[in-house]
């Protein structure tokens, strides 16, 4: 069996290498879409993951790597759950002040200088031990005075790509679809080619129908003109 040591450091390179292909918004676009009981957030606390969430939750951890839980436990699927639904309040937030201090709540939960843990037990975030990580969460550079933020794992890298993506969220527009992404044009609607080539061809019968209702009409406009002349 790995040690925690050899397991921490090939998860590392996994998070570092799915980083860089496909990329932080593509993994953050598979995240906030594994689904959950968001309505009864507490019984999903309490419980854990039903069987469709799980088996996306472990999709995800497959694809990706862990979060910041030990892969292949009970407390990682539940983990990537709840990480979701706690994302996906950025997608709804607009302008409604409560909402936005969820996200910031979470947001800030994540980034913290501590060890988190998400238990089916616990109703809440809990330290899952006083130290920090091993790694800063922001680099120190006194040439430029400046402080860099550093990702220490997957979560705290898709924490940031969500402030910096923040105005690039979006819910597909397709009627059928509703899937939550990040937009790569501030013009897009849809979330995929397949979404939006359906809603061309939707548009393409919505306009052939109107034209075909408005000849129509003009055609019976124009007997109606002749008979009268008549």
């Amino acid at each position: 069996m790995q040690s925690t040591e050899a397991n921490r450091k090939r998860m590392d390179t996994k998070s570092a290498e799915v980083l860089r292909d496909p990329g932080a918004k593509a993994i953050l676009t598979h995240l906030v879409n594994v689904p959950s009981r968001e309505r009864d957030f507490m019984r999903l606390m309490e419980e854990g993951c039903d069987p469709e969430t799980e088996a996306r939750a472990r999709e995800f951890i497959e694809n990706y790597g862990a979060l910041r839980f030990s892969e292949g436990s009970p407390e990682s699927l539940t983990g990537v759950a709840i990480v979701a639904a706690l994302f996906r309040q950025a997608w709804t937030a607009g302008e409604d002040e409560r909402r936005i201090q969820g996200v910031n709540q979470a947001l800030e939960l994540i980034i913290a200088d501590r060890k988190l843990s998400l238990s089916p037990q616990t109703d809440a975030f809990r330290a899952k031990s006083p130290g920090p990580l091993e790694v800063p969460v922001y680099r120190a550079n006194f040439r430029t005075g400046e402080w860099t933020p550093k990702a220490r794992d997957l979560a705290d890298a898709l924490a940031m790509e969500l402030m910096h993506s923040r105005r690039m969220l979006h819910i597909c527009e397709r009627p059928d679809c509703g899937r939550y992404f990040v937009k790569e044009f501030s013009r897009d609607r849809y979330c995929s080619i397949p979404c939006s080539e359906e809603m061309r061809r939707v548009g393409q019968r919505t306009w052939a129908k109107g034209s075909r209702a408005k000849s129509s009409s003009k055609s019976s406009a124009k007997r109606k003109t002749r008979k009268k002349r008549k």
